[in-house]
């Protein structure tokens, strides 16, 4: 018989045992190897930290795990700086850490950092704890931090169930200091949870066989509730007492479903809408208001708390099915916030009111997603969310290549030139700021919501992070349970769309990060409602005349291209046509209760969400449609890192009568009236005034001029998709286009003289020319 190894760190006397009393602490190389996890076991009764040295931050915990097991008593702090926790051991010999409390105690154990600043918080992109396996076996529950991102191999629920917990964010702690009033005041900061394996549940086990449509009772279980393994999601959102109100105005928020599906009456007395592209608020133009609705992984829905803007249960009677009134409860209906979990409130004969779904099968949708979602497309906008608790990398939907036989996707994105494309190649998504109204009189069904979008982009486009700024390269993606929208084409009507468990990743992703190309030129100008935090945003590109895409016949990038400002602010009551995502011209744009930006296109009248402009454009008149509330605004503007062409921006107020230069550092604060005219504003550019030859590759680039045609070469294909920029010698720019190939031959006519070419893109190179 072989012998166990058990080591067994710091032993204490079990009433000695305190919360929060650290017996072990590692900031450095620690391996646990075994051949059996059943047989070679670390034993830390207590807390366990992990870190990086103050001085030395190449000194890190970095644990290296393999067919061994890990046994906590108390808590895991992960207060690490760089590095991922634990070291990925080779597949097939993964160890297990177990939280296992001591048996004579019964305690929640927890997932958390000590640590309380914005600067200090482990980075979920870098420093996240990458577990081997994980064993929950606690029948009081684990839970996880907001500020913790985990990864495990399996995740082996035995006994009790891990908490995925979230909270509001809060200035300084998980945002930089100076961030929005937008990414302050309403964004959820959530635990984030990447399976890479398989999710194991135990103590599920019923006493007998009940009939499928048997509600079941604590007799028809084998173990308790609390005992039952389970993964238990939070959201916590703004509550019905602090929310910031607009006149009747509640907070609505999108979202999508952890689990393979759940059921709506989580969502009674809460107005929950599964909008469709004919409407905002759903098929027919109505919300959901029978609880036993099933709720499907990948699909996109809306809610909101109280949101008829007051707390009397009369005024509700229509947003439940009749056949529940009286049984369902109005009191207890969520505040705050949910807690999916529907073996959290079966002993709860009050909470329990509101649950009508508990059939075996309810119990036995909620298992968390971990593999791929398919999702059938509908022709138009289809609103759906990442099914996953780990961030969604959407990057490849954003690119014009195809991303269906040779991707994961199982559909082919693509810009308006291409036949074949099942959808366009952009991504919008829900701001946080979304509000809505339902009558508290007749019509009762009668419900308004005033929404806008962030809009992604490969180029162009409206999203980007408050503290990301200088246009690089990076991954863009979705948040856990985030919603946003794709626009599916003729072709695309009816294919099965798949959310591939692939592109999970560990990123911060409270929001969408920025871009996956280098922006160029490429500029954003937000305006802020002082009173109410609402915002709006308007995106100008400025491109080489010849590279606009103007149709599908003509010569041009098709990546640049206009977006028509949609349509955001919709009602219901059978008014279908004024409910659904719709692009609107200049005179559609009305009075709401957020300023709205945009530009417009001098040839169709639309409105302007992203707006591409020759570089040699020297103004743009921007709109703004002033909200129905008088109040202060701010003005700035983003991605101004990204100048190449332009050397200077400048924003005109046209009835203050004031031009400011833009800078990262600007803030125009103005006043703003419901009477003010549109055209309020224009933004000036000025060209650079000089060549900037700093930051620029030793290796030699060629270029000559004869008979009318400028030829440049020795490039290779990491220099495709920059721009060759000539300039005179007094710095004045003459000609700009694109490197596709490594010789590009380019007709031109230059006049006899000296000229500076200088490349741009993943590298800047600049050479001499004289054209004779």
């Amino acid at each position: 018989m072989k012998n166990k190894i058990l080591l067994l760190m710091c032993i204490f006397p079990a009433f000695s045992f305190i919360q929060g009393q650290v017996v072990f602490y590692n900031k450095g190389l620690m391996s646990v190897v075994g051949q059996d996890t059943a047989k070679t076991i670390l034993y830390v009764q207590g807390d366990m930290k992990v870190g990086t040295d103050a001085t030395n931050t190449a000194i890190t915990s970095n644990i290296s795990m393999s067919k061994s097991k890990v046994r906590l008593t108390g808590d895991f702090y992960n207060d690490v700086k760089t590095g991922a926790v634990f070291k990925t051991a080779t597949a097939g010999n993964e160890g297990v850490f177990e939280f296992k409390p001591l048996s004579t105690a019964t305690r929640e154990q927890r997932i958390l950092t000590s640590k309380t600043t914005y600067t200090d918080i482990p980075s979920k992109a870098t420093s996240y704890i990458n577990f081997p396996h994980v064993k929950v076996e606690n029948a009081k529950s684990v839970l996880v931090y907001p500020e913790i991102a985990m990864k495990t191999k399996d995740l082996i629920l035995h006994k009790g169930w891990l908490v995925l917990d979230s909270k509001k964010a809060a200035a300084n702690v998980d945002y930089p200091s100076g961030s929005t009033v937008d990414l302050i005041n309403n964004r959820t900061v959530m635990a984030h949870l990447l399976v890479d394996g398989k999710a194991v549940y135990n103590g599920w086990e019923l006493n007998g066989t009940p009939a499928a449509t048997k509600e079941l009772t604590a007799a028809d279980w084998k173990y308790p509730a609390n005992e039952r393994g389970f993964v238990e999601v939070r959201l916590r959102l703004d509550d019905n007492n602090s929310a910031i109100n607009i006149g009747a105005e509640r907070p609505m928020f999108g979202f999508g479903v952890p689990y393979e599906s759940m059921y709506a009456d989580y969502f009674v007395y809460n107005n929950i809408m599964g909008p469709v592209h004919e409407s905002f608020f759903g098929p027919g133009g109505k919300p959901i208001i029978d609880p036993i609705t099933e709720l499907t992984a990948g699909k996109g829905y809306i809610s909101g708390i109280d949101i008829r803007g007051n707390q009397n249960p009369a005024t509700y009677y229509w947003d439940i099915n009749p056949i529940y009134s009286g049984v369902i409860d109005f009191d207890h209906r969520a505040k705050d916030g949910h807690y999916f979990n529907r073996f959290k409130f079966f002993g709860d004969n009050t909470r329990n009111k509101n649950f009508i779904n508990k059939t075996l099968k309810h119990y036995q949708a909620e298992k968390l997603n971990v593999s791929n979602v398919p999702v059938t497309l509908d022709l138009g906008f289809n609103y759906l969310a990442n099914p996953f608790m780990a961030p969604l990398d959407i990057t490849e939907l954003l690119s014009s290549s195809n991303a269906g036989p040779k991707g994961e996707w199982g559909i082919v994105p693509d810009n308006s030139g291409n036949l074949n494309r099942d959808i366009l190649n952009r991504i919008w998504v829900l701001k946080g700021d979304a509000k809505g109204v339902a009558q508290t009189a007749y019509p009762y069904l009668k419900m308004t919501v005033t929404y806008n979008f962030y809009l992604a982009k490969g180029v162009g486009g409206t999203f980007t992070a408050d503290n990301d700024d200088d246009g690089l390269a990076s991954n863009v993606t979705i948040a856990p349970l985030q919603m946003f929208v794709v626009a599916a084409t003729e072709k695309g009507k009816g294919k099965t769309m798949i959310i591939p468990k692939s592109k999970r990743l560990m990123s911060r992703a409270e929001f969408i990060r920025n871009t996956p190309t280098r922006r160029m030129d490429d500029f954003i100008l937000e305006v802020v409602d002082n009173n109410t935090g609402m915002s709006d945003r308007t995106n100008v590109v400025l491109r080489p005349e010849t590279d606009i895409y103007k149709s599908v016949t003509r010569k041009g990038n098709p990546e640049y291209q206009n977006v028509t400002k949609l349509n955001t602010e919709v009602a219901s009551g059978g008014v279908a046509a004024k409910s659904a995502l719709a692009e609107v011209t200049a005179a559609d744009v009305k009075s709401s209760i957020y300023s709205q930006l945009y530009t417009i296109d001098q040839k169709t009248g639309g409105a302007l969400t992203v707006n591409f402009l020759p570089d040699d454009t020297e103004s743009v008149q921007v709109y703004m449609q002033p909200a129905t509330e008088a109040q202060e605004i701010t003005i700035r503007g983003l991605r101004l890192n990204t100048k190449e062409v332009v050397g200077t921006i400048l924003l005109e107020d046209k009835i203050d009568r004031q031009t400011v230069e833009l800078t990262p550092e600007t803030r125009y604060v103005t006043n703003s009236s419901p009477m003010d005219p549109a055209d309020r504003f224009v933004l000036h550019f000025k060209p650079k005034s000089g060549i900037d030859e700093s930051d620029v590759d030793d290796r030699n680039i060629h270029a000559h001029y004869n008979e009318g045609t400028l030829t440049v070469s020795g490039f290779n294909a990491e220099d495709f998709g920059g721009y060759i920029n000539l300039y005179s010698i007094q710095g004045a720019l003459v000609l700009r286009t694109q490197i596709e190939q490594s010789v590009m031959e380019i007709p031109c006519s230059l006049v006899t003289g000296a000229y500076v070419l200088k490349t741009t893109g993943p590298k800047s190179y600049v050479t001499k020319l004289l054209a004779k």
